[in-house]
């Protein structure tokens, strides 16, 4: 009775595959809902453009997406960005790479376009450049949920980098390369009190007062607390013959 069975069961299962659409992998990258506040500014026809451009790049179709967006004026601010992630679905990552430019040249307090451009540099390894759009995101959307976390990531490893390549350049004695690596990690952490008093003694060490103030200023700002980085802060004002200042701050 199997074999009997066997034909007309062959035959249901394919019927049944004939009929399944085909559903291609939605893309892993991060892509951002539509912003609200940018969607009603369009006019009811570029809207439904946008809205079914945008859903088919989600749902994996990046060609239909493609054909979409290119509908759109050059001047719609969702053309370029909206390009940017369609062909970064596809892969291609230099034409993605320039839409993303030209979105953020023409667009630059749009979210889409710095985080698009964000991801393409951080997986091409240029992590410098994408902390710089991720911290333009941020700018505009402080808790952002995703760039947020990915900042903070590339903000961590990059101040410690910087701060073991100056202990490392300084106790070799290129004092010069050493302020470099500290300054790279004031870039990344502004609020670095380990940098800015490694720039501080470099300084000191140069008989280069004002330089040094600037910087144990800063650290006393960030930890006014600490007696001992404002007992360093008046020894320094003392040092630079400002004794009026070296005396309030005793």
């Amino acid at each position: 009775m199997v074999k009997k069975l066997a034909p007309a069961t062959a035959l249901t299962i394919l019927l049944v595959c004939s009929c399944v659409t085909y559903q291609p992998t939605p893309p892993s990258m991060y892509i951002a809902e539509l912003p609200p506040s940018e969607i009603t500014g369009l006019s009811l026809d570029e809207r439904l453009v946008v809205e079914e451009a945008w859903q088919s790049m989600r749902q994996g179709y990046s060609e239909k997406a493609i054909k979409l967006f290119s509908q759109l004026n050059v001047e719609n601010p969702f053309h370029y960005a909206g390009l940017g992630y369609a062909y970064y679905t596809q892969n291609d990552l230099p034409r993605a790479e320039d839409y993303f430019k030209a979105a953020i040249t023409l667009y630059p307090d749009q979210i889409l376009g710095h985080l698009g451009m964000g991801q393409i540099y951080q997986e091409t390894g240029r992590e410098d450049q994408a902390f710089t759009e991720f911290r333009e995101v941020l700018k505009r959307d402080p808790e952002h949920p995703w760039a947020k976390p990915r900042y903070e990531e590339i903000k961590t490893s990059k101040t410690q980098e910087a701060l073991y390549d100056g202990k490392t350049l300084a106790a070799g004695g290129d004092k010069e390369a050493a302020k470099t690596s500290y300054l790279k990690a004031l870039y990344y952490s502004p609020e670095s009190t380990e940098a800015h008093l490694a720039l501080a003694d470099l300084y000191l060490q140069a008989e280069s007062y004002g330089d040094a103030l600037v910087h144990l200023k800063a650290a006393t700002a960030n930890d006014p607390e600490n007696t001992e980085i404002l007992t360093a802060y008046a020894d320094a004002l003392f040092r630079s013959n400002d004794n009026a200042k070296s005396l309030d701050a005793y």
